[in-house]
């Protein structure tokens, strides 16, 4: 006899990250060079708007709360800085990422962005001095916590959950590590942009992949100037570019990873500069020795 119960259909797995640019650069790319491109990904955390059944990855605004035995993070004769979000490690452990961070507790951020003294003061690379403007906070889990209400005066974001969605990122066209990837370190800028890799049918179609802001955890950064990682060796080495060696810097920024990024986004009412991005950066070594003090920071606009 026939079966007669009605059968579900078979439903194919949601593309991946990585199955999507893998396939992308199969549409674009020879062979040869596909692989050597793909093999520069890496794995990031891209924060997406949580629902109610998600395990928040991170809170970004709202007030936070902090150990008795911490102050409210200032940048000293100058003021309080606004409180950016945290991330949840127990929740980021459960992703790929590049970076090693500690598998439980919470990272705190801070950063001046101008609205306590009408932007009279600006945090960035080109003033070192200026980086106490932005600070990053481990609290380690089980330390006790309470809520801190906002110095007067300073803004309070709205308080945002973000859940976590696992994606892969790669260097863009200015990156030394996609040059490097492809023997073209001392190619021409005209030449290099010609490469299959720089193209614009390809770059679109990759970057184009994600919609929306691009908060982000780990990974490549989104940078919309030089990359976030020589902007941070220019911060270590003094902040005169023109007085800078080169060679030095370039040296400098290879030992940078990007650890987390806050784009503008009109959810939490923020615009850094015109449409900016804040990038908060950490060695490796450091990371990996569980050091989470000497993290830098740098932000760019269009």
């Amino acid at each position: 006899m026939w079966n007669l119960r009605r059968r579900r259909p078979s439903v194919a797995a949601p593309e991946s990250d990585r199955d999507i640019v893998t396939r992308i650069a199969a549409e674009h790319l020879a062979p040869d060079v596909a692989q050597r491109w793909l093999a520069l990904a890496r794995p990031a955390i891209r924060l997406v708007p949580a629902r109610s059944s998600e395990a928040p990855v991170a809170l970004l605004g709202g007030t936070p709360n902090l150990p008795a035995s911490h102050q409210w993070p200032s940048w000293e004769g100058v003021g309080p800085l606004t409180f950016i979000g945290e991330l949840d490690l127990a929740v980021v452990a459960q992703f790929p990422l590049d970076i090693t961070l500690p598998a439980d507790g919470r990272l705190l951020f801070f950063y001046f962005d101008g609205s306590y003294n009408n932007f009279a003061e600006t945090v960035g690379y080109f003033e070192p001095a200026s980086l106490v403007g932005a600070r990053m906070i481990h609290v380690p889990a089980g330390t006790p916590s309470h809520p801190r209400q906002a110095p007067e005066e300073l803004q309070v974001l709205p308080q945002i959950p973000f859940a976590g969605q696992e994606v892969v990122t790669f260097p863009n066209f200015e990156h030394p590590d996609l040059r490097a990837a492809f023997e073209a370190t001392d190619v021409d800028y005209k030449e290099w942009i010609e490469h299959p890799v720089c193209a614009d049918a390809f770059t679109e179609e990759i970057s184009g992949r994600h919609h929306g802001v691009q908060h982000q955890i780990g990974g490549y950064a989104n940078n919309i100037q030089a990359p976030v990682e020589m902007e941070a060796a220019w911060g270590v080495l003094g902040g005169d570019v023109k007085a800078i060696d080169p060679a030095e810097a370039a040296v400098e920024a290879a030992r940078w990873r990007p650890l987390f990024q806050v784009d503008s986004d009109d959810d939490l009412d923020v615009m850094w500069g015109d449409a900016g991005i804040l990038y908060w950066l950490a060695r490796p070594e450091d990371l990996n020795a569980g050091d989470l003090t000497q993290a830098t920071f740098t932000w760019q606009c269009g």
